[in-house]
């Protein structure tokens, strides 16, 4: 038989992990918004960093998955960033490919 105070422990442990599950989901929920304008967030997959907001665009590097980049401008149609990576020099990427 369980005591009071084993259940307590319990039920703190059970919500305490559901707080960190929540709040992992949310940080990781999808695209960055338009309010993310100097924001460092991260690529969700593997990118090309272009030239230009174009999909034909130069190559100018790309990134790996969970990299760092800073946000300093969101295309009039919201469907590229420009800013850097870590070190690297300014460039687009597509909005699917950034998690803030």
């Amino acid at each position: 038989m369980r005591t009071t105070r084993s259940i307590r422990r319990a039920v703190a442990i059970g919500l305490g992990a559901a707080t960190v599950a929540t709040t992992a989901a949310a940080v990781t929920a999808g695209p960055a918004h338009a309010d993310s304008t100097g924001v460092v967030c991260h690529t969700n997959r593997l990118v090309a960093v272009r030239s230009a907001a174009l999909t034909d665009a130069t190559v100018e590097y790309i990134l790996g998955t969970g990299r760092g980049f800073d946000i300093l401008y969101i295309s009039e149609d919201f469907q590229w960033y420009y800013g850097h990576g870590n070190g690297h020099a300014d460039g687009w990427v597509p909005y699917f490919a950034i998690s803030c």
